[in-house]
C-alpha cells in the first residue's frame, strides 16, 4: 500500500496556519483566528525546540566549515520549518537548504536533488 504523502509536505499551504486551519475543516471542527493563531504559536514554540540542532551537532558542523566543507539540507517538511529556519543557530552553518514544501516534491523523488533553486545559472 502507497503512503499519502502529506499535502503540507508538498508545498501546498503558504503557512501552518492555512494548514491548521484546513485539518479544522477537514475535522468539522470550527475555530477562530484568535484560536488557529494560538494553536499555531503553540506549535512553532514545539518546533522551534524541536528543530534546534544539539550543541555537539554545531559543534561538528563548525569543524567542517572550518575546513571549507559546503554544507546542504534536503528536509522534508511543512511550512513551518523554513518559516523558523532563520532564526536558528543551524541555519548560519547550511550553505545550502532545500525543502520539500517550497520545491513541491518529496524525497525520493529525484527532482528534490537537483530543485530550481540548486541549478547553476548560466556562466558569466
Amino acid at each position: 500500500m502507497q503512503r499519502r504523502t502529506p499535502p503540507e509536505s508538498l508545498g501546498h499551504y503558504d503557512h501552518f496556519e492555512a494548514n491548521l486551519t484546513d485539518m479544522c475543516i477537514r475535522a468539522v471542527q470550527e475555530a477562530s483566528i484568535a484560536q488557529v493563531e494560538l494553536a499555531a504559536s503553540y506549535h512553532y514554540e514545539f518546533m522551534t525546540d524541536a528543530i534546534t540542532a544539539e550543541a555537539k551537532v554545531i559543534e561538528a558542523l563548525e569543524g567542517l566549515k572550518i575546513k571549507s566543507l559546503p554544507l546542504g539540507l534536503f528536509s522534508d517538511c511543512g511550512p513551518d520549518v523554513p518559516f523558523l529556519w532563520g532564526q536558528l543557530p543551524l541555519a548560519r552553518l547550511i550553505d545550502e537548504s532545500v525543502f520539500t514544501c517550497e520545491e513541491g516534491v518529496k524525497k525520493p523523488a529525484e527532482a528534490i536533488y537537483a530543485p530550481p533553486s540548486m541549478t547553476p545559472g548560466p556562466a558569466s
